[in-house]
């Protein structure tokens, strides 16, 4: 059997308000719907009313933040539909980097008081498919390395440095309840003992969800090389300039040999 699994619920600057323990797992995103967020409803102060929520149609009743492991383009498009709950995650798909000009460097205030750089660019970007396609803000922070960090999110009223702060400082927290669990023991302080629970409960196979994940990755490679290789079949290259040519033919078959191992 594997062990139980913590989610503990903290504000931006690692504080915690609760902890929710799940003797069976069922994920992420169904432990926040049916656990964590009919409890922030009712103990978040300050939620802005029914009546303010109709007049500035931007306004959220509160922003929850969470890794990659809750990215859903559907579970941000119920949140906001069905109780305008903000969320914000890192982007899984965010196709390619933009152009380094785009970039622009800003200053960030942290949750500590800290004042940052970060080089920041934002864009409109329509996340998801089908019925659960929604139009939600990225932002991207470029490194001194060049990488591009990505961000989606639902917040539409504060500022990019903002929600840049609230995301990129997540790791300050998870550093903290990691090292209370392992040096105080945080996770054990409150009871010991065992628990019961219905042994015809459905789970997930922690298997299954290993592969299901290396099959999806597979799959977004394909179809980014396959789209590659539609562009270049409609935009081909002149025979007249012959370097050109040879080298438009080299990439081409060197993508079809990539695509026919992927789908392989």
């Amino acid at each position: 059997m594997r062990g139980t699994t913590d989610y503990w619920v903290n504000d931006a600057t690692g504080r915690p308000f609760f902890v929710i323990e799940k003797a069976i797992d069922p994920g992420m995103l169904k432990t926040i719907e049916k656990d964590i967020v009919p409890k922030l409803l009712n103990d978040i102060p300050n939620q802005p009313s029914q009546k303010e929520l109709i007049a500035v149609p931007e306004r959220c009743r509160f922003i929850m933040v969470f890794d990659r492991e809750g990215y859903s383009p559907a579970f941000f498009k119920k949140m906001w539909d069905r109780y305008r709950i903000s969320c914000m995650t890192y982007h899984k798909h965010p196709g390619r980097d933009w152009p380094e000009e785009w970039f622009h460097e800003h200053e960030v205030m942290m949750p500590n008081g800290q004042c940052v750089t970060m080089k920041l660019a934002e864009m409109g970007s329509k996340v998801g498919s089908g019925k659960n396609a929604m139009w939600m803000r990225e932002i991207r922070k470029l490194t001194q390395s060049g990488h591009q960090t990505s961000l989606i999110s639902t917040v539409f009223e504060q500022e990019l440095t903002q929600l840049s702060a609230k995301m990129f400082s997540r790791w300050c927290q998870e550093n903290f309840f990691r090292y209370m669990m392992e040096h105080f023991a945080i996770d054990l302080l409150q009871e010991y003992g065992t628990e019961g629970f219905p042994d015809t409960e459905q789970v997930v196979n922690p298997a299954w969800r290993t592969l299901d994940k290396k099959r999806n990755s597979i799959q977004n490679k394909l179809r980014y090389r396959q789209a590659r290789f539609g562009e270049m079949a409609m935009h081909p290259q002149a025979k007249d300039n012959e370097k050109k040519y040879e080298n438009w033919i080299n990439k081409k078959a060197a993508l079809l040999e990539e695509v026919e191992q992927y789908e392989a």
